[in-house]
């Protein structure tokens, strides 16, 4: 079977946004469950008819896995050792909306006595379907919009994350200017999801703390065996024009000022026991090279005006003894 493809831009984020295929919206698009072996839980999601016409859905219960290093997830229809497909019930696994119709319908979730500690990674979806009098080859693929559920079964679960890369991101150790960017990647060696937090540490050349930038402040996961890779840059402001003159960059400069050699290290914290781990540091010095050009140009020449001014004094008063 063809492997459909899901993109989110939030992956794995717990807040209630709602996923949209164009015709029907789906809320939330994040379910988190935590439940003990021999444990039940029920859960309620809302589709959301968008068009002007009924709409014929038909539920189903698959997987999905991380696609890449930003927090896609790609969903895939299940295999025959995916067990845990089977712990999700649909009671209305066929549905007709009305034109703007808004249904809750429940999600029954059992986890077996038997089952094993850790993860699982499951999507409700939902696919259009023909109605009475529509031809199959009229209904659109695209009409299709799933929940992704993150299902935890409780006990003594393995955590482990490691770093797998700290970096500048232009990958070079002089700015002129800020913003800097950094590039941390981690990778979950566990057996269950984690969702990582911390701060990218910025200290000047004494030592001192200059600045601290907040890692995944969106609270994402990153599931086993998959790595996530996060990005924090330190600015003064939000909005940095891109220049390619001299005025515009000094200016950049001036908005974006900085000065020194820095260093970067990231700290961060995964599990409520509060287990930390650090990267290596990375070394990189700003020198806004114009702005400091244009100081010490008009730093000469004031200074060789007090020179002149005075030189000019002196001979007027020798002039005057004179006379």
């Amino acid at each position: 079977m063809k492997k459909f493809f899901l993109f989110l831009i939030f992956f794995l984020v717990p807040v209630l946004l709602p996923g949209k295929s164009g015709a029907t919206t789906v809320a939330p698009t994040i379910l988190e469950i935590s439940l003990d072996p021999g444990q039940s839980q029920q859960a309620v999601i809302s589709l959301f008819n968008e068009t002007a016409e009924p709409l014929y859905l038909a539920g189903s219960i698959e997987t999905f896995q991380p696609d890449g290093e930003r927090g896609e997830a790609r969903v895939v229809p299940p295999e025959i050792t995916d067990q845990a497909v089977s712990w999700v019930k649909l009671p209305l696994n066929a549905l007709v909306l009305a034109p703007r119709e808004v249904v809750e319908v429940p999600v029954f979730v059992t986890v077996p006595e038997t089952a094993e500690v850790g993860g699982y990674y499951l999507a409700i979806m939902w696919q259009t379907m023909a109605g009475p009098n529509q031809p199959v080859n009229q209904v659109k693929l695209s009409g299709r919009v799933g929940v992704l559920l993150l299902l935890e079964v409780k006990g003594e679960a393995h955590k482990e994350l490691r770093v797998e890369d700290f970096r500048l991101i232009e990958d070079e150790n002089f700015y002129s200017s800020l913003p800097v960017g950094f590039s941390l990647k981690l990778k979950n060696e566990g057996n269950i999801h984690l969702k990582p937090e911390g701060y990218v540490m910025i200290k000047n050349i004494f030592g001192k703390m200059t600045k601290s930038l907040l890692i995944n402040e969106e609270r994402g996961n990153i599931l086993p065996a998959s790595s996530r890779r996060f990005e924090e840059f330190w600015r003064r402001s939000d909005f940095v024009p891109i220049a390619t003159d001299f005025i515009g960059q000094l200016r950049r400069e001036g908005k974006q000022l900085a000065i020194g050699r820095f260093t970067a290290q990231a700290f961060i914290s995964y599990d409520p026991a509060a287990i930390t781990i650090s990267s290596e540091e990375v070394v990189f010095w700003v020198i806004p090279w114009r702005l400091l050009s244009l100081v010490g140009g008009l730093a000469f020449i004031f200074l060789l005006a007090i020179i002149l001014r005075k030189r000019h004094r002196r001979k007027l008063v020798l002039n005057q003894k004179e006379q």
